[in-house]
């Protein structure tokens, strides 16, 4: 599939779920950071979709919808070039790129590379650089779904314990300063990091891991785990697998 082909593949993907609007946001970023790249992931993309919806889209809908329509490759699409030309016309007219860079910005997709795979990072920067949207959804989703099987006191000592295992842990300040927040605020907004090493993040994980079997022993920890992941990759989560076991 050509880049135009690919292109129009998108929109009609994206379009019925996100309208024209943040349909053509997305494609502005495809176009600027991804267009051509034979690596392209739609996962990743589904992932970047969700988050410029605000989330009112699951990514799952949209990954479904993006696979349907990049794998009619006989199907014929709209060609959506001349509408995505004005709309990119109109978006950075009077600002150079500061309307798109914003929009990234938001998206904390700053750091390049944010639709390739994990082992093709390389190619936009270098592995301890590269910022990894998904990486930190699944660690964030992991986390939030094993307490939020507990019940409400043995969650907040695991939430509690974790915050005061974070502090001898070898990990960047940054990553450690937004896991405070995060965990202090008992997790009720999204975290956020700029960049972040996904070691940084199995490192957490791993400590974890040893609050739960510090409250639960091993056995029952491995059950919560377990659990824990079969209803992410049952309802959802299943776009995180590969990088659920990253973590683990």
């Amino acid at each position: 599939m050509n880049k135009r082909d690919q292109q129009n593949a998108l929109y009609a993907a994206l379009k019925p779920h996100l309208g024209q609007e943040q349909s053509l946001q997305a494609l502005l970023i495809w176009q600027q950071d991804y267009a051509g790249d034979g690596d392209f992931s739609p996962r990743y993309f589904a992932d970047l979709a969700a988050r410029i919806s605000g989330n009112r889209v699951a990514p799952k809908v949209l990954l479904m919808s993006l696979v349907a329509e990049l794998s009619e490759r006989q199907k014929p699409h709209t060609d959506i070039s001349d509408t995505l030309n004005d709309f990119r016309s109109r978006y950075v007219s009077l600002s150079g790129d500061t309307q798109l860079l914003q929009l990234k910005q938001r998206l904390g997709l700053m750091q390049s590379g944010p639709f390739l795979p994990p082992g093709n990072r390389a190619k936009t920067a270098s592995s301890s650089s590269a910022f990894r949207l998904p990486e930190v959804s699944a660690f964030s989703v992991l986390i939030e779904k094993i307490l939020s099987l507990c019940d409400k006191h043995l969650a907040e000592s695991l939430r509690l314990d974790l915050l005061k295992a974070l502090k001898p842990l070898r990990i960047s300040a940054p990553l450690s300063s937004a896991l405070s927040l995060w965990l202090g605020d008992a997790c009720r907004n999204p975290l956020s990091l700029q960049r972040v090493e996904t070691e940084e993040l199995r490192t957490v994980v791993s400590a974890f891991y040893g609050v739960l079997c510090h409250h639960l022993g091993p056995v029952k920890a491995d059950q919560l785990l377990a659990t824990a992941l079969h209803r992410l990759e049952s309802n959802g989560g299943a776009i995180y697998t590969g990088i659920f076991k990253s973590l683990l």
